[in-house]
Parts: C-alpha cells; sequence; structure tokens
C-alpha cells in the first residue's frame, strides 16, 4: 500500500511538471507570435546618430570607415523594413526601404570608387530624402542637414592608422 501510494505521488507530481512545462511553452511560444514593438524616434536617432559619423569618416575619406557606417544605416532602415508599421496613416515601412534604403546606394557607390565629390553629392541626396519623408509623414516640422560637427568627439574619423 506503501509503495502503491509513493508510487501514485510520484506519478501526480510528474503529471503537474509536465503540465506546468507545457503551460510554460505556450505563454512563450504566444510571446513570440506577438509582433516587436518598434520605438519609431530610437530608430530614427539611431539613423541620425549613423549619419553623423557617416560624414565625418567620408569628409575624412576614412573609406573604410565610411562603409562600417553605411552598413550600420542599412542595418537601422530595416529594422523598420517589412513591419507595415504606420505613422499618421503614412506606411513608414515602405517609404524606409524607397527612401531610406534606396538612397544609400549612390553612397555606396561613391565609397567604392572613393570619390570624395559624389560621396558629399550623394551624402546630401540621401539627407534630402530624409527631410522629404519628413515632409510625407507630416513631420516636416524635423529638418535634418548634414553636421557641422561630430556628435561624438571622442572618435577619430581620419584614417590614421592602417592594419
Amino acid at each position: 500500500m506503501k509503495k502503491t501510494a509513493i508510487i501514485l505521488l510520484i506519478a501526480v507530481a510528474v503529471a503537474i511538471a509536465v503540465l506546468n512545462a507545457y503551460q510554460l511553452s505556450q505563454i512563450n511560444l504566444n510571446e513570440r507570435e506577438k509582433p516587436e514593438k518598434i520605438e519609431l524616434g530610437d530608430v530614427m536617432t539611431k539613423l541620425q546618430r549613423h549619419s553623423n559619423k557617416l560624414w565625418f569618416a567620408g569628409i575624412n575619406e576614412n573609406w573604410e570607415l565610411t562603409a562600417f557606417y553605411i552598413e550600420e544605416l542599412e542595418e537601422s532602415f530595416e529594422e523598420l523594413s517589412g513591419k507595415d508599421i504606420e505613422e499618421n496613416g503614412v506606411n513608414i515601412s515602405l517609404l524606409s526601404d524607397q527612401m531610406g534604403l534606396g538612397s544609400i546606394k549612390p553612397i555606396e557607390n561613391s565609397v567604392k570608387s572613393k570619390n570624395i565629390d559624389e560621396f558629399r553629392k550623394s551624402y546630401i541626396q540621401m539627407v534630402n530624402q530624409c527631410n522629404a519623408c519628413h515632409i510625407a509623414t507630416k513631420y516636416g516640422f524635423v529638418i535634418i542637414k548634414p553636421p557641422l560637427s561630430p556628435l561624438f568627439d571622442n572618435q577619430e574619423y581620419g584614417n590614421t592608422r592602417s592594419n
């Protein structure tokens, strides 16, 4: 009788453990199904920071660093890509693809050819696309311009060290 009671208790404990594990797995599954919340302002701040660094790397003709910040910009735009994010009735994800990612290719080309004049022109075109997007989303009061000073002055933007 004692053995039967112990076996029954163990069976109940195992059943409870299995049920709890199943319930936890369902909670985790449901959490994964929820679309991630993207704070648009945070992504825009990241884009602004990377574009600032891109400018100073580019005008110093540090092409390796410039290419790095192009990749960072692409990754930030891709955070918005394909997510159907809307703001003021406008599809931000679509604009991010068209205007954001679309404006980076000319900058990439200027970096590949190490052409400082083309870099400056394509950077200004990207800034203009940012402002056009802000107007389209009713945020025209957010006006972007080429930076006059680095956001971070504790980084060397020139190509002072060779690998």
